[in-house]
């Protein structure tokens, strides 16, 4: 089985096409090649291409691909499967999907995009669409022993004891982190060292900004950090590392792919919620947290309350309802591989 994954340069959608594509490795020896994905259309545009890809025929879909994306340099031969993840990457999925007869798998709300589009659309929610499968958590592609491999690389000489874990995001579209919320934060994670006799290992990420890291780095007190990495001074990846060596798990509510990681890892996470924030009630968003916080995968707190921290029920990791959609998965894009074949 051959694969085409589509890699927009956005890390959170980037590691759910590793996901996918590393089950199909597993279950059914595929093999993977990657294709850069620079969308070149904004604003009203998208709305033109979108109308553009959804009526073309195929043996236009080359030219209107290379319209809208800059750069775009495909893997010779055919595919058999083209997993995307993202709005920037739909048009382009849809569009080799016709060019090659390829099953086309798309990961996430697919709006406003026609389901049509693609063969299987993968979410973290129940859905009444005919070509969508649920995932229990979204599949990042992380697990215990890979972090714990992770860890082992990270600390040659051993990993650290004592010690919790922070993830830390960024101001996004739903959530807004104010200058006091970081500082609230820094001031929590303090009083939390302190009272639990722990030191944090924290990292940023790109999305955090100078100003968080600014206010962080002159709040937090030396003494509570066992080890820290600032994206914008040194960014290091890290974060499968520090999920395997912490003892507990804290993650910015803005970045369900972290949050996906540490319970992947962890079986649960804490996580930290800014006193602005704006889920639409119904969304993807607002019905995989619910689902997570009734499950006990998480428990949220905002960041003025979170000394009130109470000890959780342990949860192991998802192994069994991972592996149960690992092979459901896998099925579904061998009878999609199967129909196509027939027709």
């Amino acid at each position: 089985m051959r694969l085409w994954l589509i890699d927009t340069g956005i890390p959170g959608h980037t590691v759910q096409v590793v996901g996918l594509g590393r089950i199909l490795e597993e279950q059914s020896g595929a093999v993977g090649e990657w294709i850069d994905c620079r969308l070149r259309v904004r604003g009203f545009l998208r709305g033109i291409a979108r109308t553009a890809t959804s009526l073309a025929p195929p043996i236009l879909a080359r030219l209107l691909a290379r319209c809208c994306y800059r750069d775009l340099v495909l893997p010779t031969g055919r595919p058999d499967v083209i997993i995307a993840s993202s709005g920037d990457s739909a048009y382009l999925a849809r569009l080799l999907g016709r060019l090659t007869g390829a099953v086309t798998v798309f990961i996430g709300e697919v709006q406003p995009f026609p389901p049509e589009w693609f063969d299987l659309v993968v979410l973290p929610t129940d859905s009444a669409l005919k070509n969508a499968i649920t995932v229990p958590l979204m599949e990042t592609g992380q697990t215990p022993e890979r972090a714990a491999a992770a860890a082992v690389a990270f600390w040659p000489r051993g990993t650290p004891g004592n010690c919790w874990s922070v993830l830390i995001g960024g101001s996004s579209r739903s959530h807004r982190f104010t200058a006091e919320d970081w500082r609230a934060m820094a001031i929590a994670m303090n009083r939390l060292a302190h009272a639990h006799g722990i030191r944090w290992l924290l990292t940023t990420s790109r999305r955090t900004g100078k100003e968080a890291e600014d206010i962080m780095r002159a709040t937090l007190e030396p003494s509570v950090i066992k080890e820290a990495i600032w994206w914008l001074d040194a960014p290091k990846k890290a974060v499968a590392a520090f999920l395997h060596a912490g003892e507990r798990v804290f993650v910015t509510r803005d970045s369900l792919t972290m949050i996906s990681e540490a319970i992947a890892v962890k079986g649960q996470a804490v996580v930290v919620v800014p006193a602005e924030c704006r889920i639409s009630r119904g969304s993807m968003m607002d019905e995989y947290l619910g689902r997570l916080e009734l499950q006990g995968r998480i428990q949220p707190f905002r960041v003025d309350a979170l000394e009130s921290l109470d000890v959780p029920v342990k949860l192991p990791p998802m192994s069994e309802s991972l592996t149960a959609f690992s092979v459901a998965f896998s099925q579904r894009i061998r009878n999609l591989l199967d129909a196509k074949e027939r027709h």
